[in-house]
């Protein structure tokens, strides 16, 4: 899996992106959703917004545990909250987030060890056997989930690793086209990710 694809993956959801759901299946199966992503992915509904709503789905010996760095904000089961639609999506920590295939067991670690707030911690050895590895903070908590497999989920099904630069350069043309054109009798329709990614003036 080539890991300069995955670093372009981490970087179009963290920069503005939202953890938005979570679910764990009977069948062994996690998945985490998130949001306002630098992804393009066609509308759900006609003349709406491109689709921001990537999943990552881990599969085979899942580990996973929920991190916390403070206690400030966030309830104690905030994890349940978020899956049951019950607090809003949470904001991604810009640069936080690290997915790896056969790499990054140092920072993992040193983070589920660290900060783990439930879940059993994985130990070297338990990684060896789980190289789909995904580290990411929204403020004051977080996720870490390891595997064997994991897969790029969008509401269309599963999709090819190869097409995320394809999807995140039609984005940012989306993107240009959509500040272009925002403030006149042809704006495209309110984005999100598109509004709190702000040009800069030259």
């Amino acid at each position: 899996m080539n890991p300069e694809i995955l670093e372009l993956f981490c970087q179009s959801v963290c920069d503005v992106g939202l953890f938005s759901w979570w679910s764990a299946s009977d069948d062994g199966k996690f998945q985490v959703e998130f949001a306002g992503t630098q992804l393009w992915m066609p509308p759900l509904a006609e003349g709406g917004p491109p689709c921001g709503t990537i999943a990552l789905r881990f599969e085979g010996q899942v580990m996973t545990c929920l991190l916390r760095r403070e206690q400030k904000v966030m309830p104690a089961d905030w994890a349940d909250q978020l899956q049951n639609d019950s607090l809003r999506p949470l904001r991604l920590t810009p640069q936080s987030m690290k997915l790896c295939y056969e790499s990054g067991s140092a920072e993992f670690l040193e983070a589920v060890h660290g900060y783990a707030e439930s879940g059993l911690p994985p130990s070297a050895e338990d990684l060896l056997s789980r190289p789909a590895r995904l580290l990411f903070w929204a403020g004051e908590v977080g996720v870490a989930v390891a595997s064997r497999r994991m897969a790029l989920v969008s509401h269309h099904g599963d999709r090819d690793w190869q097409l995320v630069p394809g999807m995140v350069s039609r984005w940012w043309s989306y993107w240009e086209e959509y500040w272009k054109v925002r403030e006149t009798d042809k704006a495209l329709p309110w984005d999100y990710a598109c509004e709190v990614t702000v040009p800069v003036e030259d």
